[in-house]
């Protein structure tokens, strides 16, 4: 019987989830980090954040 190890998850978490208190949440998943383009202007990146739906945890 050999044991198997498990990697240790070493997640960084952004100062934007800092910032506003949500550590426990974005640990847990229950909040997603997206950067996408701004729609009003292209040339710059916007980061939102937005709670994981339960359809996106069975698609991951």
């Amino acid at each position: 019987m050999s044991a198997v190890k498990r990697k240790k998850r070493n997640r960084a978490i952004p100062q934007v989830i800092k910032v506003h208190h949500l550590e426990s949440q974005f640990l847990k998943g229950d909040i997603v980090l997206e950067v996408g383009v701004n729609r009003d202007n292209p040339k710059q990146k916007e980061t939102k954040i937005r709670r994981q739906c339960a359809y996106d945890r069975l698609l991951s």
